[in-house]
């Protein structure tokens, strides 16, 4: 999240010379959106200050830079997004009072959290995908049903964003032309259905690294299970102390003292 004088800065441009901005003359958003749209994101994270700012572009259609003297009218229509509805906002004093009633007189549309509505997954990972790859200039990568599983059961608490997020993440950790989800978002019972899937369809997979992550997941709920406790894991998993420090090691899971 940028902060508030940066938000006024992005909006409305500012002079060369204008204290803590670059050396230089730049056009904020609303000026360079002449005769197009303006998209803020989660108007309530703006500080009150801007809102205000933002609510009299609304209504006057002028932007006058950082720094500046002179106003500029400009023809450009504005997209406003908040993450809850409006009125709970306006109640825990997040939304500006009069920016509030402005928006009441605004068209308004409600989309539903992504979580909610997981039959969008696969389209927007199909376009995420193709949007990276042509950013990076190079082929798309083929991601294949077990992935999408594991993408339609993430509850997506960022919504889209976060998803946008983890697909740029994954074409990176990509090679060969397959997708590659990244670390945090597989487990064991994710390797354990993408095994018996492959071993079914006879297509290929690297074993050692599956089990490893079944293996990584089973250890580490054996330690939770237990406080972290390495002897009463060990003699829960069937194996010497020892042979668990190993696996911590390997693995790279961290030891209750690494941990605090």
């Amino acid at each position: 999240m940028i902060d508030d004088r940066e938000l006024e800065a992005v909006l409305f441009g500012f002079e060369k010379g204008v204290p803590g901005m670059p050396p230089t003359t730049k056009r904020g958003l609303f000026e360079l959106a002449d005769g197009g749209t303006v998209l803020i994101e989660e108007v309530e994270e703006a500080s009150f200050r801007n809102q205000i700012k933002i609510m009299n572009f609304i209504e006057e259609r002028k932007t006058k830079r950082l720094g500046g003297e002179e106003a500029k009218s400009v023809d450009a229509r504005v997209i406003l997004t908040t993450k809850k509805d409006p009125n709970e906002l306006l109640q825990s004093h997040k939304l500006y009072e009069d920016l509030h009633k402005k928006l009441e007189n605004f068209e308004s549309l409600t989309i539903l959290p992504l979580r909610e509505r997981p039959e969008d997954v696969p389209v927007l990972v199909k376009h995420f995908i193709s949007e990276i790859c042509k950013d990076l200039n190079i082929k798309d990568v083929a991601i294949d049903i077990n992935a999408i599983d594991v993408l339609l059961r993430h509850p997506w608490r960022e919504n889209i964003r976060e998803l946008k997020a983890v697909i740029d993440k994954s074409v990176l950790f990509s090679s060969g032309g397959k997708f590659m989800l990244p670390p945090e978002l597989t487990d064991e019972k994710t390797e354990v259905v993408k095994m018996i899937n492959n071993v079914i369809a006879g297509q290929e997979f690297v074993l050692d690294n599956s089990l490893d992550v079944i293996e990584k997941g089973i250890i580490e709920r054996s330690l939770l299970k237990f406080g972290w406790n390495q002897s009463r894991a060990a003699t829960f998993l069937g194996m010497t102390e020892q042979t668990l420090r190993y696996k911590l090691k390997r693995l790279t899971i961290p030891s209750s003292r690494q941990r605090r």
